[in-house]
C-alpha cells in the first residue's frame, strides 16, 4: 500500500539497507519477505556493507530490481569489491562510500578504477579534519560530503572541496 502510495504520488523510494539481517526477527524469512516487498519497488540506493568482494557481488545481484547501490569501502581491496559488483551489475548506478578510510592518496589510486567502472559518486573519502587534502582533486566524478557536514555552519569549509553535501 505504501510503495503504490508513493508511485501514485511520484515519489521516489529509497532503500538503503545496512543489514542482511534485522536482529529483531526470530527468523529470516519474514525479513527477506519485507525487504523484498522494499526492494522490488526501490528507485533509487541500496547501502552494501563492506565485506569480501564474492559477498558483496552476491548481494548485489540479489537485489536486481534496484537502480542504484552504494558500496561501503574500508581502504583495502576495494578495486576487488568494485570490480566484482558491477561484474554482476553492469546496469546500475553506483556509488561508494569511503566512511573516511582513504587518505588522498589512496583516493587519487582509486579513482582510475571507479571511473572505468563508472562510480558516479564518491562520499566522504577523507576523515573529518583532513578536507583541505581534496583542494585541487582531479575527479570527474563528484566527491560528497557526509561527516564532514553536519550543520550549515560546516557548510562554508566544504565549498570548492565537495560538489555534494549529504542531508540526513
Amino acid at each position: 500500500a505504501v510503495t503504490g502510495a508513493l508511485e501514485r504520488a511520484g515519489v521516489p523510494l529509497v532503500v538503503t539497507v545496512h543489514d542482511l539481517r534485522n536482529p529483531h526477527h526470530a527468523s529470516p524469512e519474514l525479513h527477506d519477505a519485507q525487504l523484498g516487498v522494499l526492494i522490488e519497488h526501490a528507485a533509487a540506493i541500496l547501502t552494501l556493507t563492506a565485506g569480501a568482494a564474492r559477498e558483496m557481488a552476491n548481494t548485489a545481484a540479489s537485489y536486481a530490481p534496484a537502480r542504484g547501490l552504494k558500496l561501503k569501502l574500508t581502504g583495502e581491496d576495494d578495486e576487488a569489491r568494485l570490480r566484482a559488483v558491477r561484474a554482476v551489475r553492469p546496469d546500475a548506478w553506483i556509488g561508494i562510500d569511503a566512511n573516511q578510510g582513504l587518505t588522498r592518496r589512496s583516493l587519487e589510486d582509486l579513482l582510475p578504477v571507479c571511473i572505468e567502472l563508472d562510480v558516479q559518486l564518491i562520499e566522504q573519502p577523507l576523515p573529518v579534519g583532513r578536507e583541505e587534502d581534496l583542494r585541487g582533486l582531479d575527479s570527474p566524478i563528484p566527491v560528497a560530503a557526509d561527516e564532514s557536514v553536519q550543520s550549515l555552519a560546516d557548510v562554508g569549509r566544504a565549498s570548492g572541496l565537495y560538489q555534494v553535501v549529504n542531508i540526513k
